[in-house]
């Protein structure tokens, strides 16, 4: 049952949402297939899982950062800057003056002034 969704940039978010997982799913999916049959009957049972699962959690972090990069390249190599899905009434609407903002830096060795 698909939802239909009144606002645009939601339904287009939901697209990009989905198409990102599946880029960084698969591969995941395909290499730690990969690992299975190169890990069989060299690691016992109980080492293999947990190295597997470890592998494919950093493989789909690194695959997550490729993809974004990639589809950020091809957004900027096309123009598009303003292909950011979002509520445009948040969008357009003012900064809030009594927002507070902190900016945090670690200091090592010096004095604070």
């Amino acid at each position: 049952m698909g939802r239909s969704s009144a606002r645009p940039w939601e339904a287009i978010g939901r697209y990009r949402r989905y198409w990102l997982s599946t880029f960084i799913i698969l591969p995941a999916c395909g290499a730690g297939l990969m690992l299975v049959q190169v890990l069989a009957d060299r690691l016992p049972l109980w080492l293999e899982i947990p190295t597997l699962l470890i592998f494919v959690l950093l493989f789909a972090w690194i695959s997550a950062g490729f993809w974004t990069a990639v589809v950020g390249f091809i957004l900027l190599m096309r123009g598009r800057t303003d292909t950011v899905p979002g509520n445009p009434e948040l969008r357009l609407a003012e900064p809030r003056p009594q927002s507070r903002v902190a900016i945090v830096m670690p200091i090592y060795n010096e004095e604070v002034e």
